[in-house]
Parts: C-alpha cells; structure tokens; sequence
C-alpha cells in the first residue's frame, strides 16, 4: 500500500510540475505580447514567488525584470512582500523588485555600457542607495579607466569580477573610497548586481563584480550601487576562468573593450576619496569567496583581506 501511495504521489508530482510550466508559458506568452491584463500579471507574480519559495532566485529574478520592463504595475510587488507564508530571501527579493519598479517610473538614474569580448550589457546606477560609489564609478568610466581592462575572475554561480589594471586581482586606482553598505536602505546582491569588490571595509576603488547568482552572504559586507538592465544574457558567456581553488589552466579571459556612460543626472561626478591618488596601484587583492554551506564561516588566505566571513542561508 506504501509502494501504491507513494507512486500515486510522485505521479501527481510529477504532473504539478508540467501544468505550472504550462501556465508559465501561457503567462509569458502575454506579457511578451505587450499586453498583459490584471489576472495575467497576479499569475506571473505568483509564480515569481514560487520560484524565490523554492531557491530559484535567478528564474524570479528575470520574470520580475521581464515585468518591470513592461510597465506592470509595481504595486504587486509590494503586496506579495507582506504575504505572511514568505520566506525572508523571498521578502527580499519582492522588495527589491519593487525599487527597481518605481526607479523605472523615475526615469533618470545614471547607465552605464559596457563592451566585452563577449557582447554588450547595460548597467544601471542606483546612486539613490549609493551616491559616493556611483561618483567614482562614472568618474572613472569618463575617464576611459576601464577601457582595455579584464574580467580577472569570473567564478561559475558566483561572481564576474573586474577593473584591476594589474590584471591579477591586486590593482586599483590609487585611492580607496567608503563603503556605502551600512546603510538600512542598502540593496542585496541579486543576479546581476553591480558591487565593490574590496580588501576590507573602505579600501574599494576599481574593482567591481557582477553577480551570477543571488549571493546572500555578501549583503552588508559589499556596496551594492547598480545592475544589469539590459544584455544580461552576456554574464553566462563569459569564460569560467577560476573555481574556489584557483586559476583554470588555460582557460580564456574575457575583457572589457570600452565603458561608456549613457546617461547621468545633471551635475559632476567626483568621488569623495580616502589617500591621495598615487602613480602606483593600491594593492586590492579579490576579497569575495562563494558561498560554500549554509551557516558555514570560511577562512581567506591572504592576509590582506578579511580573515573570515560569515556564510549566511542561501539555497
């Protein structure tokens, strides 16, 4: 009888999973068509949280931008935030989604290309959230900084991480800007992402990483200052050159052709700084590890960066 019960359940399992691709199909059949009616929208959103419920973060993510890029309203958000039967990633994730709604209806955050061997991406700039770190970044995209640099680790299900001048993870620009992630309305570390990479708390410069993945752990620790609005496609063509371990023999390493700003709000950009700029590069070794094990705290080798890091509950 346990045998029969239990086939029966998997069958209806099994069955569950293919209508919810069904309807999801259907649903973004209609929002792709530009014309999304209210029920249509309620779907989506709800299979929005069933994919943040069930740790596919990334899925929701791209459903969620695919909303938001048609003008859904993003008042659904907001409300399916404060269901009560949400996990807190799930709450988060809806929040988030909600600010990228009602930056879309502000219409005037700074945008960033950036040209790669592998394709073209847009990058929004929440300089809302982040004004020093978005100062500095597009005072040094203007600049012509990053034109010719490298994607010098780029960790599959991690992070795609750039903007050293010395290529290997230990340059900057000569000086160190403050981290603006203290902040209680500091964005979180989604797929596509843009943040600071650092040695430690205030020693950010160039460096930055796009995430491949929701990486939980690095919320508070890393200033989050904008994120991938268009070519988001690009982040799963770039070559995997490293793992937790180090470098991939022989694997390529992808660069940036050029950065150009594409829009910006009216008034300078000029980062507030920590050390005066120098000829020389200011030692920032890669301090970001992936996440290994829920609750788990890992231990970096180099010691200039942070000793440990605490590993907090991503699925």
């Amino acid at each position: 009888v346990q045998e029969e019960l239990r086939g029966q359940y998997t069958a209806l399992v099994e069955q569950s999973v293919e209508l919810v691709e069904k309807i999801r199909a259907k649903a973004v059949g209609v929002l792709e068509s530009g014309k999304p009616d209210e029920a249509t929208c309620k779907v989506l959103t709800g299979l929005i949280m069933n994919d943040a419920e069930f740790d596919r973060n990334n899925e929701a993510c791209v459903l969620a931008d695919k909303m938001i890029a048609a003008d859904v309203d993003g008042a659904l958000f907001e409300k399916a935030a404060k269901a009560d039967r949400l996990s807190v990633f799930s709450k988060e994730l809806l929040e988030e989604m909600y600010t990228r709604s009602n930056q879309k209806k502000q219409g005037d955050l700074p945008q960033v290309k950036i040209s790669t061997t592998k394709g073209d991406l847009i990058v929004e700039l929440f300089e809302d959230e982040a004004p020093n770190t978005v100062a500095n970044f597009v005072n040094l995209v203007e600049k012509e900084f990053y034109n010719g640099l490298t994607f010098h680790r780029v960790m599959e299900g991690f992070v795609a991480q750039g903007g050293d001048p010395n290529g290997d993870g230990s340059g900057g620009p000569g000086y160190s800007i403050k981290c603006e992630c203290d902040s209680p309305d500091a964005r979180r570390h989604f797929i596509g992402s843009l943040s600071m990479a650092h040695a430690g708390k205030d020693t950010g410069g160039s460096q930055f990483f796009l995430c491949l993945n929701r990486t939980s752990h690095l919320d508070g620790d890393h200033t989050v200052f904008g994120r991938v609005i268009n070519g988001i496609e690009v982040l799963d063509k770039l070559s995997r050159n490293m793992t937790p371990s180090g470098k991939i023999e022989g694997a390529e390493t992808d660069k940036i052709n050029s950065m150009t700003v594409v829009r910006k709000r009216d008034h300078e950009y000029v980062p507030e700084k920590i050390g005066d700029e120098k000829e020389e590069e200011t030692p920032e070794p890669p301090p970001v590890q992936p996440e290994t094990q829920k609750d788990d705290v890992t231990e970096e080798s180099d010691d200039s960066t942070e000793s440990e890091e605490k590993q907090s509950g991503e699925g």
